[in-house]
């Protein structure tokens, strides 16, 4: 959704014809590329996690072998 939107806006800044809205357009621009960046941070971290879960049972269970 985010991504869609950040897209859209990029198109738009190109179709705008005054500075004031391309000025306008680039902040949005900007904010919904902060909420990218911190919903990769999430996902980024949230695989850190899963892996370690995975490499500890992993362990796990070839120690039993």
């Amino acid at each position: 959704m985010f991504y869609t939107l950040y897209n859209s806006l990029k198109d738009a800044y190109w179709a705008a014809s005054t500075v004031e809205s391309k000025d306008q357009i680039h902040g949005a621009e900007d904010l919904v590329n902060q909420i990218l960046d911190t919903l990769d941070r999430k996902n980024l971290e949230s695989d850190n996690d899963a892996m370690a879960d995975l490499t500890r049972w992993r362990r796990v269970c070839f120690e039993d072998r």
